[in-house]
């Protein structure tokens, strides 16, 4: 049987204690993400779409704006910038949250009368991200299109057949500026 390498049994120790300090100075400074005082804008977009799982046809305004919601959400984010470190407890550098922007609900509105003199409203929400720009394009937003303040459809599957054979919705002169898929 061989006697064991000193030198090769000194260099795997001091190998193994060099991992082991590493591992120690990790756990004891480490970079975290403290819980954020309010929703992402991912957050807000999620909570709309499931949201539109849950319409139906015929509902009201006033059920729509129920269910959809018509606050102002301000929304927060981790700071991505080293100056926004700050030193939190047990040695532990942290991303400060910051306030992000505000995303109104709905997003935006358009209303009309159709030929008919009933009033058609479009109220878009904040569903999508095509691009992280910071810019809401008409595509990151979902309409939904009421006649006489009732559901009559949403999403630009019901509104484009619509804007094609019109070249607008029925009696919304705003609607030719949508964009196409």
């Amino acid at each position: 049987m061989r006697a064991p390498n000193t030198l090769t049994f000194q260099v795997r120790l001091s190998l193994a204690s060099a991992g082991l300090s590493a591992i120690v100075f990790l756990g004891c400074a480490t970079t975290r993400y403290p819980p954020l005082p309010g929703p992402t804008a991912e957050d807000v977009r999620i909570e709309n779409r499931e949201n539109l799982n849950d319409l139906s046809i015929g509902m009201t305004r006033e059920e729509i704006l129920e269910l959809m919601g018509t606050e102002t959400v301000q929304t927060y984010r981790h700071a991505r910038d080293h100056r926004a470190f700050v030193w939190g407890k047990g040695r532990t550098w942290m991303y400060a949250p910051v306030a992000y922007w505000q995303i109104p609900q709905p997003f935006r509105t358009e209303a009309t009368r159709g030929s008919d003199g009933a009033r058609i409203e479009i109220l878009y929400y904040y569903t999508d991200l095509r691009r992280k720009d910071g810019v809401v394009t008409d595509r990151e937003l979902t309409p939904l299109v009421l006649e006489a303040d009732r559901l009559v459809g949403w999403g630009w599957a019901f509104v484009e057949p619509k804007v094609e054979a019109h070249g607008h919705l029925p009696g919304c002169p705003s609607c030719a500026h949508h964009p196409g898929p």
